[in-house]
């Protein structure tokens, strides 16, 4: 038998019987400490990273690999599984910067969390926001170029008061047209640009229509599953069963009989 405890702080340690939530676990971790602006709070994300990288990744890949173990060898596993160390062992960069420099950056001082000009969240005009990511050179030549901004190609890479000073005049540039402006004239330069969209607006993206990200059951719209497998087309094929709907045919299945049946009915536990 293999099976998985899923919890905050794992099975064993001081804290593995204390409780706990997402923001518990990537605080503990490191991981809030380096979300936000330069000089500002943490910023409490809206995806619960401890939950879905722990609670739901982790534990899977923990589970297939008991499985696989133990159709080799014949040796049932306990998988624990915790969030918190989940979320802690991907917290990669700021461990490279500990081991590399004796210091963890502060918030947003990073080059992959807002001191990078090539690497960074501007307003538009609307007040929404580009994603602008042209990090490796050859982007940041394409994005230049298009702009019609050839003395930013030296610019790449900069960092300190430079960085800041290009940051300045890119918020500028962003800032004098709104979204769908700068949406439509990055649409066919590939340089690593894209719109910050919200929730509503990504179901309507050509992109996830057209892989199929989207589907509608039971009347509502659903997320399909983030894979693709060859000779596999995900289908939603019947609706989700009601509360208690298959109860009586699974224990009748499992060898109760009607009389069980019907004293766990009476006894509310169906």
């Amino acid at each position: 038998i293999v099976y998985c405890a899923i919890t905050g702080y794992g099975q064993t340690g001081p804290l593995a019987m204390a409780a706990g939530h997402d923001l518990n676990y990537i605080g503990l971790a490191g991981v809030l400490d380096q979300i936000g602006v330069d000089g500002g709070p943490p910023a409490i994300p809206n995806l619960q990273v401890g939950d879905l990288l722990g609670g739901a990744m982790t534990a899977i890949m923990g589970i297939l690999a008991a499985l696989f173990d133990a159709r080799r060898s014949g040796q049932g596993r306990l998988v624990d599984v915790a969030m918190s160390e989940a979320v802690l062992s991907h917290n990669l960069f700021p461990l490279f910067a500990l081991q590399g420099g004796g210091a963890v950056p502060a918030r947003g001082t990073d080059r992959l969390s807002g001191a990078d000009p090539g690497y960074r969240v501007y307003a538009t005009a609307d007040g929404r926001y580009m994603a602008v990511a042209p990090l490796e050179k050859k982007f940041w030549e394409v994005f230049c170029e298009a702009l019609e901004r050839p003395a930013w190609k030296a610019q790449h890479g900069q960092h300190g008061a430079a960085a800041v000073a290009l940051s300045r005049e890119m918020e500028c540039l962003f800032a004098s047209h709104d979204q769908a402006y700068w949406a439509d004239f990055f649409a066919g330069i590939d340089c690593c640009v894209t719109p910050v969209l919200d929730v509503a607006e990504a179901l309507e993206h050509p992109q996830f229509l057209a892989r199929g990200m989207a589907v509608q059951a039971d009347g509502i719209t659903q997320y399909a599953p983030p894979v693709r497998m060859s000779g596999w087309v995900f289908a939603v094929e019947r609706s989700a069963p009601g509360c208690g709907e298959h109860s009586e045919e699974v224990l009748r299945e499992s060898g109760f009989t009607v009389m069980e049946i019907c004293g766990l009915r009476d006894a509310s536990i169906i």
